[in-house]
């Protein structure tokens, strides 16, 4: 009869150089045959069993080896098979020649060992390069990443009112802060959203550059006076009404003035005598317009026709002389064609 007696250490360790080698487990133990220590060679069996009786039982693939035994003495290291020691409780049952030993020995996790396949506590951990994580990852340090590719994410929490995104512009997307952003340089943008009205300190020395054609709802209220210089209003402003504050001194010319046409103006040009309006009809002139007499004389007025009662009023104190005028005017005029009264009738 046979009987097992031993003092039990397996350990699970790493191939040199920590190299991916299949696990392997050494084994010590005391055997004794007839209560007697055993003494000389053996062959061992040790097989991976689910259940401390029955059940499957996985062999290793160094079954069976054959070593010394000394005085009842001895040592394995033998292969772990393919088995998920995380997944439930293990057994390991050894057998001496055809001689299955028992009980079963339940396998125990040591406080330590230099390399695991697998860890009861670490079965969702990431081990290496494709493994996916599931939940957040909090770090109490720093983080390095070396590669040129950076960190792949699409949002990135840094505090709760800073985040990078790649959401759109919309869903605050890119960078965004309720807080302070520090640029201790250039900014480049193709959009800048908002209409500026909290903008302080920005000078075109500062950095500030472009054409601003891609600026929305800016009002007059945003730009300061003086800020946009004549070139600019002349080409690129459209002005619908004229303000009596908003024409620069002398910027209004003789010329300008001349070359301005009537549908232009509208009301009346107080201190202008007319002296240089051409194509003037009487329908252009109402009745009672013109009230200084002198412009009313004969020697001002060119009468070509007969004259209506309604066509000019003249003042009293000229109208004789006006009449004469005309009539004498008519009589040279039938001078010369011959038929000239002489009796100066009327």
């Amino acid at each position: 009869m046979k009987k097992f007696i031993l003092t039990f250490l397996a350990v699970i360790f790493a191939a040199a150089a920590f190299s991916e080698a299949e696990p392997v487990m050494t084994y010590q133990g005391r055997l004794k045959e007839s209560s007697l220590p055993v003494t000389g060679n053996r062959d061992f069996s040790f097989n991976f069993c689910s259940l401390e009786t029955g059940g499957v039982c996985i062999p290793s693939p160094a079954n069976p080896q054959s070593f010394a035994v000394a005085n009842g003495l001895f040592k394995s290291t033998f292969t772990v098979p393919a088995v998920d020691l995380s997944a439930g409780s293990w057994y390991l049952q050894v057998s001496v020649g055809a001689s299955q030993l028992s009980p079963r020995e339940k396998l125990t996790f040591v406080p330590y060992s230099v390399y695991a396949a697998s860890a009861g506590y670490a079965a969702s951990a990431v081990q290496k390069t494709g493994d996916t994580m599931t939940g957040p990852l909090t770090l109490l340090s720093s983080i390095t990443v070396v590669d040129a590719a950076g960190v792949g994410l699409s949002r990135v929490y840094f505090t709760s009112n800073v985040e990078l995104s790649s959401a759109a512009a919309a869903n605050f997307g890119g960078i965004y802060s309720s807080s302070h952003v520090f640029v201790n340089g250039n900014v480049y943008a193709a959009k800048l959203y908002g209409n500026g009205a909290g903008l302080t300190g920005i000078t075109a020395s500062a950095g500030a550059g472009g054409d601003g054609s891609a600026l929305t709802n800016l009002t007059a209220a945003n730009i300061a006076p003086g800020s946009l210089p004549d070139t600019v209003i002349v080409s690129s402003v459209a002005v619908d009404s004229v303000y009596t504050n908003a024409i620069r001194d002398i910027a209004v010319t003789d010329a300008k003035i001349f070359g301005m046409s009537s549908s232009k103006l509208v009301g009346a040009l107080p201190g202008l005598d007319g002296s240089a309006l051409t194509g003037l009809t009487k329908a252009q002139v109402g009745l009672g317009n013109v009230t200084n007499d002198v412009q009313l004389r004969a020697a001002n007025l060119d009468v070509s026709g007969t004259l209506g009662t309604s066509d000019i009023k003249i003042p009293s104190q000229y109208a004789v002389k006006t009449y004469a005028d005309t009539k004498i005017a008519s009589a040279e005029k039938g001078a010369a064609s011959g038929v000239a009264p002489l009796d100066g009738s009327t």
